[in-house]
């Protein structure tokens, strides 16, 4: 008898439950090279019905003891979703490297580049864009760094403190506007 077909019997019908796939097939696969070695007929087994009743006796454990795992897992609440990877803000070396950058280029606009840049590939946090801020000296630098950040910030409720980085009114609006905020 196919090995497959003696499991296939033995767990069809019933709900479906997730199951930790690793943990069954260390169960089934012993299970199924058994089946396999008794189907053939040199196997020492065959011969001997004491030492068949034991190995079958022995898959017929198993196979029980991994039905009512199955069983007992079908009537409990459906196993909690895998964790979903969540972006994390820019590392705190990197941030310091990118601050650094910043701080040593020369011109407003090379500054800007430099936060596109990482702003294409990198999340932050209201914190770090504030930081970004302050290594600008312009106000419409400031304005466009915090804009082009702004829609890879993870803890966007917080960002109402970059307004306050900011000192002029008109600068807060300039950036309310661009931030659709």
């Amino acid at each position: 008898m196919n090995p497959f077909f003696v499991l296939a019997l033995l767990f069809q019908g019933g709900p479906r439950v997730a199951v930790d796939r690793e943990v069954y097939l260390r169960t089934l696969n012993p299970i199924i090279r058994d089946l396999g070695e008794l189907a053939r007929d040199d196997d020492p087994c065959r011969r001997d019905v004491r030492c068949l009743r034991d190995r079958l006796t022995a898959m017929q454990k198993a196979l029980q003891s991994l039905r009512n795992d199955l069983e007992a897992g079908a009537g409990g609440p459906p196993p909690p979703p895998p964790p979903m990877h969540r972006p994390q803000p820019m590392s705190e070396a990197d941030f310091q490297q990118l601050v650094a950058a910043i701080n040593g280029a020369a011109m407003s606009e090379e500054k800007v580049g430099l936060v596109r840049d990482a702003a294409q590939n990198s999340w932050f946090g209201v914190d770090q864009v504030i930081a970004v801020m302050n290594a600008i000296a312009f106000s419409q630098q400031k304005v466009d760094a915090a804009a082009l950040m702004y829609p890879r910030v993870l803890d966007q409720k917080n960002w109402f403190k970059v307004y306050g980085a900011l000192s002029f009114s008109a600068d807060k609006a300039a950036l309310r506007k661009r931030v659709g905020g």
